[in-house]
C-alpha cells in the first residue's frame, strides 16, 4: 500500500509540478468487518508514503490533509418513498421518479445510519425492479 501512495504522489508531482495538498482514498469491496484492519492496517500505509515523499523530496511540513472513503455496497438495504411524487418547496421531484422506487441521486443519511460512523445511503442508479 505503501509504495502504491508514494508511487501515485510522485506521479502527481511530474505531472503538475507540484505536491497534493489534500488526498483523497477510495477503498472499495470492504465489510463491515474490515473497518478496523483498514484503520489499523491501511490509513498508516498511506500516512508513511506521505511521510517518504516529504523526505524523498525534502519538503518541510508536508502533511497532506487525507479522506479517506470506504464504499459498501448494501445490497440487501430497501428504501421507499413516504410520499408518491412529493416535491421539494422549489416543484422539484423528490420522491418517486419510476416504478414505485426512490429516484437516483437521493441520499438517505439520518434515521438509518450509523451513529459510529459519518455515513450514508445513496441511490446512484434507477431500480431495475418494482418494490
Amino acid at each position: 500500500m505503501a509504495q502504491m501512495v508514494f508511487e501515485r504522489v510522485a506521479a502527481y508531482h511530474r505531472s503538475v509540478s507540484k505536491f497534493p495538498q489534500h488526498v483523497i482514498f477510495y477503498r472499495d469491496g470492504v465489510s463491515y468487518g474490515q473497518f478496523d484492519i483498514i484503520l489499523k492496517e491501511e490509513v498508516p500505509q498511506v500516512k508513511e508514503a506521505l511521510k517518504q515523499v516529504a523526505k524523498k523530496y525534502n519538503i518541510k511540513n508536508y502533511n497532506p490533509k487525507l479522506t479517506f472513503l470506504v464504499i459498501v455496497k448494501r445490497h440487501s438495504t430497501r428504501f421507499f418513498p413516504l410520499e408518491k411524487n412529493a416535491k421539494d418547496p422549489k416543484g422539484k421531484l423528490v420522491a418517486v421518479q419510476a416504478q414505485d422506487n426512490v429516484i437516483p441521486g437521493s441520499i438517505i443519511d439520518k434515521g438509518v445510519t450509523s451513529v459510529k460512523f459519518y455515513d450514508f445511503y445513496l441511490q446512484s442508479q434507477q431500480a431495475l425492479q418494482v418494490c
